[in-house]
This record gives structure tokens, C-alpha cells and sequence, in this order.
């Protein structure tokens, strides 16, 4: 909801009000997790300027990897990136072991 290349401006879904700015008034020791994939290259770089640590949200209930490999691109040129989360809202863990190889390294 802060993000604003997603959430972060006037006339968001049901919201009453704006949320343009309100990145501006939360403190820079909180980690942002960018979870829209298509807005990364957008949202990681600025968040990252501003001074926040950065992770990425894997949607993670597709059939491969290809995700998560293209979040880890993108914070791979992000300052401050601290890593990835693995998503799911459908119990979905079949390539979990796989997830863990790729981010890791070992795969």
C-alpha cells in the first residue's frame, strides 16, 4: 500500500482518501517487500533510493521458476536488497525445494 508504481496514489480500489506520499512518514528501518511483478524494475529502485531495504514477494503458484528468477535479476541491481519471500495463496509447494536451490545458489 505504499508502493507507488502499485497502491500509493488517489483513487485506489475502495479507498477513501490518498496514499500519495506515504512512504514519506514510515521509517527507514522498515523493509519494503514489492510484491508486482510486472512494476519490479520500478518499485525495487525506489524504494532502495529512498533508503529502505528492499525484498521481493515470489508469487509463487505457477508450474516454474520463472518468477523468481526474474525478481532475482532485478535485485541483483538493487542497493540494499535483502532478499526474497516465497508466496503462496494456494498451499502450493510442489517446487518449494527447487525455490530454496535457485535462491540459494545451489541450483
Amino acid at each position: 500500500m505504499l508502493d507507488p508504481n502499485h497502491n500509493a496514489h488517489g483513487n485506489y480500489y475502495l479507498v477513501q482518501g490518498d496514499y500519495t506520499g506515504s512512504w514519506n512518514y514510515i521509517p527507514k528501518e522498515m523493509g519494503i517487500l514489492a510484491w508486482y511483478y510486472q512494476k519490479r524494475a520500478l518499485s525495487l529502485p525506489f524504494f532502495s533510493k529512498l533508503g529502505f531495504r528492499t525484498l521481493a514477494g515470489a508469487y509463487y503458484d505457477a508450474d516454474t521458476l520463472d518468477n523468481p528468477r526474474g525478481w532475482l535479476e532485478e535485485l541483483q541491481k538493487t542497493p540494499n536488497a535483502q532478499g526474497i519471500v516465497y508466496t503462496t495463496w494456494q498451499n502450493k509447494y510442489a517446487l518449494l525445494e527447487e525455490f530454496a536451490k535457485l535462491v540459494s545458489g545451489k541450483q
